[in-house]
């Protein structure tokens, strides 16, 4: 087979090309491959500053909530004391009866319990073990007692222990809702007339004082 000089030329200008197309596809697929990776560093930034607006973001919102859930628990609380007088309420004009713990009928520490465990406090039976509860908060001032709260009887001749209990109604417990005595109801009763009791109920003459306030108790 007879080649010219034409015709080698010609080859060897073809093999060129296509050896500088290979290295040309070579050196764009590098440049875009480069590109794609200083691309990422940026995408990491951009991902890395979301990521931090969204932690501050956070922080302030919790930061925010938290002197809201102190107040939210004193709402509460001031809406479950509202609510105890409420339920005391519904039960006025049921009849008194000794040792009585349900709508049937009720005697003073029978109304308290009933009523306290429809918010969800337990408290025990009877006057003294209510006076002694721990679950119960003693109040150092009249002034300081709330709606409520229990307000608690000395009566001479029984105990050095309370005999009697209510519950008030206002602050400073001027009223309280009570069942008396055998022959009444359950009813609201005006303390104002009541004095405090000294520091040693159990010294007290009858002839003296035949009925003081012993204290307030609130539950904690």
């Amino acid at each position: 087979m007879h080649v010219t000089k034409f015709g080698m030329f010609h080859g060897r200008a073809s093999m060129a090309a296509f050896v500088f197309a290979v290295v040309l596809v070579s050196v764009l697929s590098y440049s875009a491959m480069a590109t794609a990776a200083l691309l990422k560093p940026n995408q990491t930034i951009a991902n890395y500053t979301s990521l931090l607006s969204y932690q501050n973001s956070t922080i302030r919102a919790n930061h925010t909530a938290s002197p809201s859930s102190s107040s939210s628990s004193s709402i509460s609380v001031y809406k479950r004391d509202k609510r105890i007088v409420a339920i005391a309420r519904k039960y006025l004009g049921v009849p008194y009866c000794w040792g009585g713990s349900s709508p049937s009928c009720f005697d003073c520490s029978g109304l308290v319990q009933y009523v306290y465990k429809r918010v969800g406090i337990h408290l025990p039976r009877t006057t003294w073990e209510q006076w002694h509860d721990k679950k119960l908060k003693k109040f150092a001032k009249k002034s300081q007692v709330t709606k409520g709260s229990i307000v608690f009887f000395y009566e001479s001749g029984a105990s050095p222990n309370p005999a009697h209990e209510g519950i008030c109604i206002d602050k400073g417990c001027n009223k309280m809702i009570a069942a008396p005595a055998p022959g009444t109801v359950v009813q609201i009763q005006s303390l104002r007339y009541i004095p405090q009791c000294p520091n040693a109920p159990k010294n007290y003459p009858p002839s003296v004082l035949q009925y003081c306030i012993l204290g307030y108790k609130h539950y904690v």
